[in-house]
């Protein structure tokens, strides 16, 4: 089983070595946001440097969250549309989500 710290761990591996770091400093995970539900963990993820100062100006696009399977530690990508339907979908199908890693 995946713990919180773990899947955050998981996802911030993923983002520093999917993008490089910016002017803005790296990709974090934004702890506090991560959300539990019954088979994955929801990790959203911005600039560091947003967290430290919380300027606007630092808030990332496009920053879809990161699920991650409590059972193997795999990522899924999502989008657009309200996290609530991507964990549905991962609950019903996972295979219908884009998979970022498998662990």
């Amino acid at each position: 089983m995946i713990a919180k710290a773990e899947a955050e761990s998981l996802v911030e591996n993923y983002l520093a070595s999917f993008f490089p770091p910016s002017k803005h400093g790296p990709l974090v995970v934004w702890r506090e946001h991560t959300e539990d539900h019954p088979h994955c963990w929801v990790c959203y993820w911005v600039y560091k440097i947003y967290l430290d100062i919380m300027g606007r100006q630092y808030r990332a696009g496009g920053n879809y969250p990161i699920i991650v399977d409590k059972v193997d530690g795999s990522l899924y990508g999502t989008g657009f549309r309200p996290i609530e339907e991507y964990v549905a979908r991962f609950d019903t199908d996972k295979a219908q989500l884009k998979r970022l890693v498998r662990n």
